[in-house]
């Protein structure tokens, strides 16, 4: 395990070369109506909350930010939102990620520690959001990771070819080279190491979900002030 101020620049760069993997139908369409509702759900409150308090800011435990920004990220890991209310979505997440960590070979997680919900050590939970992008929404800084974390996955909620334009997930290569994933479809995971630079481009139109999931060595995150923008 490692945390981030202990990353030297040769292993900084042996993770750059990893490879994202796809993982096809990692979440059905009950699944994604499920995640769908659940966010809209908090959003509603959010507005609400804001408008009632004459504020563009949204204070929800689990929905931060300026409620016209393009990009909204509502954190499910809070208060363990995600394991009460759809804890059959979460251990899907989990299976997967702990399978494609074992089948590229990373070595990074365990299915037990996965699992673990507090010792510190183990591949636990550090967030699981909830991405909503619109137009102008983005993550395009080249060389992004999700510095300490161990593992990430994003899952696509919306349909690529119908729900909107631009938007792509991509990587960036240590040769300078810029790799996308047109395979990468609604209910589809990208699993990667999380401090492999990454992107999402900016949405033209429509609007771009996705639910990200990053596990790290700490301990388990439950509270407000464990927010990280993917």
């Amino acid at each position: 395990q490692f945390e981030p101020q202990d990353i030297t620049e040769e292993q900084r760069l042996r993770f750059v070369r990893t490879r994202v993997q796809l993982v096809k139908g990692v979440l059905s369409e009950s699944d994604i109506a499920e995640l769908d509702a659940t966010y809209e759900r908090i959003k509603t409150l959010a507005l609400h909350q804001a408008d009632a308090a004459g504020t563009d800011e949204l204070t929800h435990p689990n929905l931060g930010g300026l409620k016209d920004s393009p990009h909204l990220t509502c954190f499910l890991h809070v208060h363990a939102l995600i394991d009460k209310q759809l804890p059959h979505i979460l251990k899907k997440v989990l299976d997967t990620m702990v399978e494609a960590d074992r089948q590229a070979g990373w070595g990074l997680l365990s299915a037990q520690c996965a699992e673990d919900e507090g010792e510190a050590g183990c591949s636990n939970i550090r967030v699981v959001e909830y991405h909503e992008y619109r137009k102008g929404g983005e993550v395009c800084d080249p060389t992004h990771t999700d510095a300490g974390s161990l593992v990430t996955m994003s899952v696509m909620l919306s349909d690529p070819a119908a729900d909107f334009t631009g938007g792509d997930f991509t990587t960036l290569e240590e040769d300078g080279s810029v790799t996308g994933f047109p395979g990468f479809g609604r209910g589809d995971g990208l699993v990667f190491i999380s401090e492999k630079w990454h992107s999402v481009q900016e949405v033209r139109t429509g609007t771009r979900r996705s639910l990200v999931t990053e596990l790290w060595a700490g301990t388990r995150e439950l509270q407000p002030s464990s927010r990280y923008a993917f």
